[in-house]
Parts: C-alpha cells; sequence; structure tokens
C-alpha cells in the first residue's frame, strides 16, 4: 500500500499527528519500526501540541518505542519538545516511571537529568509540581542536584511544599501532594531562601516573585506541618476500618479483616506512624 499511496502516510489527525505519532501512542512497535523507514522524516514532525512521537512515547511510558527512536537520533537533548523539556522532563512529569528509569539507568543520558526548561524547571521540578511517582526516582539519584532553583527562585522542595503551606495558611494536602512533600523531606531536599537568581543562559528574565513564606516558617515548623498531617490521616486510618464491620450476631462489630495477617500488619504500622508522629510533634514544641 505505502509504494501506491505514499500519500496516506502524510495524513494528519485532529491533534495534527502523524501515523508516527498514533504508533508511538498505541506502543506498536512493528508499525513504528516501518515508518522511521519509510518515512523518517515524520520522527521529527510535531503535532499541534509541539510534540514529536518520541515525546508521545515519553508520555504514554512506552520505552520499546523510545529506544528504537533513539536508534535513529541518539542525542535526545536534539529533539526538544514545547518550552524547551527534554525527554525526562516529560517523563517525570507525566509519571512514565519506567521511561524515568531507563534514562537514568543510561550514562549517556547524564545531561538531561539536571537540565533546566526555558523557566529553569528541572525534571525533578516537574515531578514535584505534578506530585507524580516518579519524583522518588529523582530524589533518590545522587546525580540530581536537588539545590536547583527555577525562574521563580524555587527548588522542587519549595514547589511541593507550597502546596501544603501559602503564606501563614496551611492547607489540606491531595494524597499525591503529601506523598511528594514526603518524599523530599526524605530526601532531605533543601529550600531557597534567597529572592533573586542569575539568569541562566539563553533562558528568559526570572521572575522576581516574592515568596512570603520564606522567613515565616522555619525548617522546624514545616516538619510540624507534615508531622500534624501524618497524625490526621492515621488517626483517620485507624478509626475507619478497612473492610468494615462484621454483621453477624456472633460477631457483630468486630472488624472483617480481624484475622487477616497483612490488616494486623497494617494496624501496627499505622498505630507506630501515629504515636512517633505525636511524639516527634512533642519534641520539636
Amino acid at each position: 500500500m505505502w509504494e501506491k499511496k505514499p500519500w496516506l502516510f502524510q495524513l494528519r489527525d485532529a491533534g495534527d499527528g502523524t501515523p508516527l505519532h498514533f504508533a508511538a501512542y498505541k506502543n506498536y512497535l512493528d508499525g513504528v519500526k516501518f515508518l522511521i523507514d519509510k518515512f523518517p522524516a515524520s520522527a521529527l514532525e510535531k503535532d499541534s501540541a509541539g510534540h514529536l512521537p518520541i515525546h508521545v512515547a515519553c508520555r504514554e511510558d512506552n520505552v520499546k518505542i523510545i529506544e528504537e527512536l533513539l536508534r535513529k537520533w541518539s542525542d535526545p537533548a536534539e529533539l526538544p519538545a514545547e518550552l524547551g523539556r527534554n525527554i525526562l522532563h516529560l517523563s517525570a512529569m507525566h509519571g512514565s516511571i519506567a521511561t524515568v528509569e531507563y534514562i537514568l539507568k543510561s550514562p549517556k543520558f547524564n545531561h538531561l537529568i539536571n537540565a533546566r526548561d526555558f523557566e529553569g524547571r528541572t525534571p525533578l521540578h516537574l515531578a514535584a509540581s505534578h506530585c507524580q511517582p516518579s519524583v522518588v526516582l529523582l530524589a533518590r539519584d545522587r546525580r540530581v542536584d536537588m539545590k536547583l532553583v527555577n525562574n521563580d527562585n524555587m527548588t522542587a522542595f519549595d514547589v511541593a511544599s507550597e502546596k501544603i503551606v501559602q503564606g501563614v495558611k496551611v492547607i489540606f494536602p491531595s494524597p499525591g501532594e503529601f506523598f511528594t512533600a514526603i518524599t523530599l523531606e526524605i530526601a532531605r531536599a533543601p529550600r531557597s531562601e534567597e529572592l533573586a537568581i542569575r539568569k541562566p543562559t539563553g533562558q528568559r528574565p526570572p521572575k522576581r516573585r516574592v515568596l512570603r513564606w520564606v522567613g515565616r516558617m522555619d525548617e522546624a515548623n514545616f516538619r510540624a506541618v507534615v508531622l500534624a498531617l501524618v497524625a490526621s490521616v492515621t488517626y483517620t486510618s485507624g478509626i475507619s476500618v478497612s473492610g468494615g464491620y462484621n454483621g453477624s450476631e456472633a460477631d457483630a462489630g468486630i472488624s472483617v479483616l480481624l484475622h487477616k495477617v497483612m490488616y494486623n500488619v497494617f494496624v501496627i504500622s499505622n498505630s507506630m506512624a501515629m504515636y512517633s508522629s505525636i511524639t516527634s510533634l512533642m519534641i520539636l514544641h
């Protein structure tokens, strides 16, 4: 078909995507191999969102497609997405765990780990701002520089903690926001207290937004907020019995999961977390 009607392979969908975009999205490896062999230029064509086929594969966590596309173009830095983002930026932002692991395990991609986009954000910044589990992989990698700040003079930890504390107001976070802040806290990610940064080469001037909460909350106070959230969540889990209660007369009011091993492990772990957080709060104050 491709020899008789090659124009069919130049058609675009509603999002201005090519057949190669669609094959990358569907994780159709044989289709990707065929298209980059017969129509190699399509690998460098962007859709309406400014994404190349490799960016679509990163978003969908299709590692095999990424590997195949990189056989033709070995340096992904030459294939930027919108705002100058590389494949690790996109993978971290969309929570593509397998792709993030693949990139971090490949020494040839070391230059992507701390790269900034046009807004000064590293992959860790994007994982933190989108509350993605990929923040764990990045936070535990020693090559990741957690001190780097974006154009708003915020580290990744600043970005995560701002979702919990704004000004002097404490906000009850979503599970994803809470998980992200805890992960970076455990990794001892630093906060930035400076109000100005030097403009990185080739980037727009930084926004000098005053971070109102910087200086109002010291390290102990922020940790107290996190501990209070842990205490409240574990307390709620303790009184809201998982699985519900038994309704039969003989065991009325007894937990349905009482004799399950993992339920007992949960109860013990939850109790330890609650008492530990309460004890830590008492020590801090």
